[in-house]
């Protein structure tokens, strides 16, 4: 399989070091690709050049570390789009998968190329690009490209991406029929309350995904309280809402609200010698240090 490498950089009319919250360009990037995932693909609108029509996309997975992974299709949103999603076999897709980077020092797009859904690399970076402008612009940033577009099928960073590539397009269609998803259309939209309650915003996703990992396996609600003190603890998060918290993780049934507060105030919460405790402690304090 061939990809492109399109390489980027982000610029501004005037001279730009930080946004008033203190991120980097690339790090805004990411956060708008981020806040697109937490609301469920509604952020970001990929269209093409007379903005006819928008062009249906989806995450294959959270993005994480200036990471992202999506599908973008030539085609317009509607009714039969979970079933184009599923598509098989490989050849027979009008979708292309994009492999987004932007960490400091590494700013690139890696395109798999599918005719049958963009004609070549220029087209579909033009889409990428125009759907992160429209929303980049309004913070004074905008993605161009930096150098000539390269394609490539034996790259060692090309053969582990397509790996993971295949390997998300084989499994997605089982495991969205036999396991439960991380995050339903219901919780997605509660996420972006519960997101709020993020310290630092950038690493908003590492944070509501490690806490929804530990806590998942946990059948009794006093264990996933456990889990959310040791986030609070840690610092980073604030409480969040009791409304988010209880939609996110399903458990308005068991938790009232009166046991939520008692449950995660720090002066009554007794948490801090069980094992479960001290080792989501210490997870959500090494996010806390992580140095992007």
């Amino acid at each position: 399989m061939y990809y492109d490498i399109c390489p980027y950089q982000l610029v501004s009319g005037e001279i730009w070091y930080t946004n008033p919250d203190g991120l980097a360009p690339e790090e805004v990037l990411f956060d708008v690709i981020r806040e697109d995932f937490l609301t469920n693909n509604h952020s970001i609108v990929f269209c093409e050049k007379q903005l006819k029509h928008s062009y249906s996309h989806k995450h294959l997975q959270p993005p994480t570390n200036g990471i992202a992974l999506l599908k973008i299709a030539n085609r317009r949103l509607g009714e039969d789009e979970q079933q184009m999603w599923n598509k098989f076999p490989w050849e027979d897709r009008c979708f292309a998968t994009v492999f987004v980077v932007s960490r400091k020092g590494a700013t690139c797009i890696y395109m798999e190329e599918n005719k049958k859904a963009f004609a070549n690399a220029e087209e579909l970076f033009d889409v990428v690009c125009r759907g992160f402008n429209d929303i980049l612009n309004r913070k004074n940033l905008a993605i161009v490209s930096a150098g000539r577009i390269v394609t490539q099928s034996d790259n060692y960073g090309i053969m582990c991406l397509s790996a993971v590539i295949n390997n998300r397009m084989e499994m997605m269609a089982k495991q969205e029929k036999n396991t439960p998803r991380d995050f339903d259309e219901k919780r997605l939209l509660a996420s972006q309350l519960f997101a709020s309650s993020q310290v630092d915003a950038y690493k908003a996703s590492i944070v509501i995904q490690t806490l929804y990992r530990l806590t998942q396996s946990q059948t009794e609600i006093n264990r996933k309280l456990c889990v959310l003190n040791a986030a609070l603890d840690a610092g980073v998060m604030v409480r969040p809402p009791y409304k988010a918290y209880v939609t996110v993780f399903d458990c308005e049934q068991v938790l009232t609200k009166s046991k939520y507060s008692r449950r995660t105030n720090p002066r009554l919460h007794q948490y801090q010698n069980d094992p479960l405790y001290k080792n989501a402690y210490k997870e959500f304090a090494k996010i806390k240090t992580l140095d992007f």
